[in-house]
């Protein structure tokens, strides 16, 4: 696998062509690997339904159509020292590297910062999803239904608010879906009673296992929605004041505010079979090496009431199920990639911590 270094005007950008199975193939291999830890898991392709409805609400109906996934810079942007003007515009990442997108959509999990009383900032998860379209060769029209999930200083709570500009921005470091949101068919995941690792753990071990170990390893990245449809589920959401002694996993995971969230759930986001695939063609693009998070979604709950970066569920309480919907992707595109703090390359270890 060959990285290709590519240059926009204002980004730097490394792009790598993802590995697409056959549609069969690809059903099985993560049924097959979701059997070991749930009871009950079935994946198969299915007509689309229309996820603008309940319980999803996506900004368009459908995942398909030329769909990339991408990653902005990396957590050596937020650790050990935040760096707050590294924003960046939505709408500039998809005018200016998404070029040949006319209409489309863009979901996933990243990070924002929050205006309290127009000079604090704060920092909160970032549940992007909004649809856009090409009105000229130099404008895009975005329609956002995204939300912000942030901690809420007067009650110490986590709060979940709804960002409706139509020019948003991201802050290092997220990782976003990217199709033409097109109908089509797409994989249909239903898993049921957890007995082993947790759902996306379990997508992204039955895809590393498969594709990316061995003499040939090969980079496979899906996106989409799930909905967590009874349980409860641990997450994080970013503390109102920021330590500068963030340097790794254990003591951000002591720093981080945590919140046991009810189903159902709704979540969007990305995932990628290998960090060490992508570590390995860097070094033989002879490019810095960098890694990539290799599963990153975050949900908020259907009554509109919290949110945050979704961990796992938790197994004590009622039996688990997810309903999910997926979309391979054809390309991966890393956009200002930087190397890891500490070889802290994303929440991975600190969620092995917060889940002990």
């Amino acid at each position: 696998m060959t990285i290709m270094p590519n240059n926009p005007p204002i980004f730097s950008t490394r792009k790598i062509d993802l590995f697409v199975p056959e549609r069969e193939e690809l059903a099985s291999v993560l049924q097959n690997g979701l059997r070991y830890h749930f009871v009950e898991a079935t994946v198969e392709w299915v007509d689309c339904p229309d996820l603008t409805q309940e319980p999803f609400n996506l900004a368009t109906s459908g995942l398909c159509g030329d769909a990339v996934i991408s990653e902005i810079s990396g957590m050596s942007y937020l650790f050990p020292f935040m760096e707050s003007e590294f924003q960046y515009s939505i709408k500039r990442i998809i005018k200016e590297i998404y070029n040949n997108f006319n209409n489309g959509l863009i979901i996933g999990a990243s990070i924002c910062l929050r205006l309290q009383q127009q000079y604090l900032v704060q920092l909160g998860e970032l549940i992007m999803n909004a649809s856009f379209s090409r009105i000229t060769e130099d404008d895009i029209e975005i329609i956002n239904k995204s939300h912000l999930a942030f901690l809420d200083e007067t009650t110490g709570r986590c709060a979940l608010e709804s960002i409706t500009n139509s020019d948003p921005h991201c802050y290092p470091h997220g990782n976003f879906f990217i199709s033409e949101g097109k109908p089509g068919q797409v994989l249909k995941v239903r898993a049921k009673k957890r007995i082993g690792l947790q759902f996306l753990t379990a997508l992204q071990y039955s895809l590393e296992k498969k594709y990316s170990s061995g003499i040939y390893p090969k980079l496979i990245g899906l996106g989409g929605t799930f909905v967590m449809k009874s349980g409860r589920a641990r997450h994080h959401i970013m503390p109102y004041n920021w330590d500068n002694n963030l340097t790794n996993a254990r003591s951000i995971h002591n720093w981080l505010h945590y919140c046991d969230l009810d189903a159902p759930l709704v979540a969007v986001g990305t995932l990628l079979s290998s960090n060490l695939v992508y570590k390995d063609a860097c070094k033989f693009s002879d490019l810095e090496v960098c890694g990539l998070t290799e599963t990153h979604f975050h949900t908020f709950s259907s009554n509109g009431a919290a949110g945050g970066h979704f961990y796992t569920d938790l197994e004590s309480m009622d039996p688990v199920e997810y309903l999910g919907y997926f979309y391979p992707a054809r390309i991966f595109n890393h956009v200002d990639p930087r190397p890891s703090c500490n070889e802290l390359i994303d929440f991975t270890d600190v969620m092995r911590l917060a889940t002990i």
